[in-house]
């Protein structure tokens, strides 16, 4: 099953770095902390969109 995660480089909520215990999961990097999905929206979404195709 595809999963696909996401997470702020310096987000000290969930750290980026527990996702690399699902192996084969995609994992996007996204600058700043919990909050990147304001920040970078734009880029969030066309991730996700790629994602589903």
């Amino acid at each position: 099953m595809p999963v696909l995660v996401t997470g702020g480089r310096v987000d000290p909520v969930t750290p980026v770095e527990n996702a690399r215990r699902i192996p084969g999961a995609r994992l996007e990097v996204f600058a700043g902390s919990h909050a990147f999905l304001c920040s970078e929206r734009a880029r969030f979404t066309a991730v996700v969109d790629d994602f589903l195709g």
